[in-house]
């Protein structure tokens, strides 16, 4: 087939949709999905706990004016689960995610009720130990002092 062919073929799509017989759209599809990770993140981080994650750090910056560790928060949660998987037996991989995002709600709550200036009123079942918030933002790392 040549070239003449393929424009012969162009020119006729082009006279049928002038005609209103042929119709053309362009369409855009946005793929969003969640990809699992390895390692201390793959074991805490789900795609629910991701967005409480984001909205708890917007409301720990408010009231501390510091970034939030995920890193941080991850050896917390985790510390937590070990201690569980050694009472009560569960898998760590099963615990670690819920347990992050109840986490992630309690730390929201905190920040909630500072910005308000109200008495804070745990959800959990359990309790995390943090003395103060800012030792859960992040810490300057290496000689030109980046952030973790």
């Amino acid at each position: 087939m040549g070239k003449k062919y393929y424009k012969y073929i162009i020119i006729n799509l082009l006279n049928q949709q002038q005609k209103g017989d042929f119709n053309m759209a362009k369409k855009n599809i946005n793929v969003n999905y969640w990809v699992q990770s390895t390692g201390v993140t793959g074991q805490c981080l789900s795609d629910r706990g991701q967005k409480l994650f984001d909205t708890t750090s917007a409301l720990y910056k408010q009231a501390t004016g510091l970034k939030l560790s995920k890193m941080k928060l991850y050896d917390m949660v985790l510390t937590e689960c070990r201690e569980t998987k050694q009472a009560e037996g569960f898998y760590i991989r099963n615990i670690s995610t819920a347990g992050f995002m109840v986490a992630m709600q309690d730390l929201a709550s905190v920040c909630r009720a500072y910005l308000r200036d109200k008495d804070y009123k745990t959800i959990s079942f359990g309790q995390f130990k943090v003395g103060k918030l800012h030792k859960l933002a992040t810490a300057k790392v290496g000689r030109k002092g980046r952030v973790a």
